[in-house]
């Protein structure tokens, strides 16, 4: 029987902002680290009203330049416009869990529901360690 865990976020005005491609345009965002016990197979799956996007990183999330480090990402692949992102995780490592949007500066709450091989443990990430002028 796979373990499942909860996390359960927002997106909102307190959130750090950044540019996936340097143009101008901002997405809320809010980076997660994920630990897992056990290497093996894990499934993350998102649930919101909003139209969310996942990435995942190893070690760390970089938001001046979103491709360093990236390991995986997903946008649409669950139902209503959510993401699953299914991969397997080392133990051993840190990996970085970043929930955005695909609609510019959107708000609202929005949970990440993670099935795998063991217990995996979320730690949000201070939402104020980069700041940068917009």
């Amino acid at each position: 029987m796979p373990y499942q865990n909860t996390y359960h976020s927002s997106l909102a005005t307190d959130n750090q902002v950044y540019s996936p491609d340097c143009d101008k345009k901002y997405f809320y965002y809010e980076s997660i680290q994920v630990k897992v016990n056990t290497t093996g197979y894990y499934s993350f799956r998102s649930y919101s009203g909003l139209d969310v996007y996942g990435l995942i990183y190893r070690k760390s999330f970089n938001p001046l330049d979103p491709s360093e480090n990236q390991f995986s990402a997903d946008d649409d692949s669950e139902s209503n416009l959510q993401f699953r992102l299914n991969i397997r995780l080392t133990g051993d490592m840190t990996y970085v869990l970043v929930v955005t949007t695909n609609q510019i500066i959107q708000k609202r709450a929005f949970s990440v529901v993670a099935l795998g091989d063991s217990h995996v443990t979320f730690k949000p990430i201070s939402k104020y360690m980069y700041t940068f002028a917009m």
